[in-house]
């Protein structure tokens, strides 16, 4: 080595170099394997060092020249799996997953970058234990009210073809559902097979908010029914009137303490509220007009009418 460095030479390669050098060009660039007791000497030497770097942020500028520099590249297979083996089993730490929260917030996928991460998953299916790892970060979550209203705009209108049923039935077959599960099921038909009788025993006669606006209706010729006695239950709900034009129209009367209006402060639930009511009722494509105890209390039976015949025509 030391000979071919006093003749100029590469000590790899053999080609002719510069006296000062030890290796060309071509040979310096090329990834060096280090034996195990290179890199543990390496190691050793640098022990109790900072790196030149720590502390310091590049600049935009340099940050964009990297961008530009490594756009286009693709990994190989090879030193992904190598990547891949270097991060297994490693996990971040809260404060890591707080960072790269905030840094994807905001952040939307094009199209493009959707199907390839569609394509990438296609076929692919959880393990046991990812899948349990996923319900137990989920569990005790609850969805705020602006989750609940993006995810009912987002399936509002969506149909589930059978190529999807027959996907869910074969992922569902052999499946045993737990005894508890079974009687959640139970329990949830049995409330939905008795709410008819519910709301009959509840509303005998409708109360005089529903009577006025029955008058109304009447009165004026409107195309709404009462069927706030419980003759009619979407998703679980009985609404007071609908449209019997082939329009699907739904009118809410609500009680000020019973639906949660204002100077109120009993405590109801999500699908008592306004909008509980009208995302629910959206689902299956139903538009919903509710009249609040409070505000019919001002206004004229012509008022009413107006308001109903606005929103038939779909102008409010």
């Amino acid at each position: 080595m030391i000979e071919d460095i006093r003749k100029g030479c590469c000590v790899d390669c053999g080609k002719s170099i510069g006296a000062t050098s030890t290796r060309c060009r071509s040979c310096a660039g090329k990834r060096r394997e280090f034996s195990e007791e290179s890199r543990k000497k390496m190691s050793e030497a640098h022990k109790g060092r900072s790196p030149a770097n720590k502390g310091k942020s590049m600049s935009e500028d340099a940050k964009k020249r990297i961008s530009i520099a490594k756009k286009g590249i693709k990994l190989s297979e090879e030193h992904i799996e190598k990547l891949r083996m270097i991060r297994k089993g490693k996990r971040h730490t809260e404060e890591t997953k707080r960072k790269i929260g905030n840094t994807h917030k905001g952040m939307r996928h094009t199209e493009e970058t959707k199907k390839k991460i569609s394509k990438i998953h296609k076929g692919k299916r959880l393990t046991e234990e990812t899948k349990r790892r996923i319900s137990e970060a989920n569990k005790g979550k609850k969805h705020t009210e602006e989750s609940k209203q993006k995810m009912s705009k987002a399936t509002k209108g969506r149909k589930v073809s059978e190529e999807h049923k027959r996907k869910i039935s074969e992922a569902l077959r052999g499946k045993r559902l737990s005894e508890d599960t079974k009687a959640k099921i139970s329990s949830a038909l049995q409330r939905r097979t008795d709410l008819s009788k519910v709301m009959k025993n509840l509303h005998k006669s409708p109360n005089k908010l529903e009577e006025r606006v029955i008058r109304v209706i009447s009165d004026f010729n409107l195309p709404y029914k009462f069927v706030g006695d419980g003759s009619l239950t979407i998703c679980g709900l009985n609404p007071d009137f609908v449209n019997y034009d082939g329009k699907k129209k739904l009118i809410e009367v609500f009680g000020d303490n019973f639906h949660g209006g204002k100077g109120t402060f009993v405590k109801i639930t999500w699908r008592q509220t306004e909008f509980g009511r009208k995302s629910v009722f959206s689902q299956l494509g139903f538009d919903t007009l509710v009249l609040w105890e409070s505000e019919l209390k001002h206004m004229m039976d012509k008022e009413i009418a107006d308001t109903v015949v606005m929103f038939t025509e779909g102008k409010c």
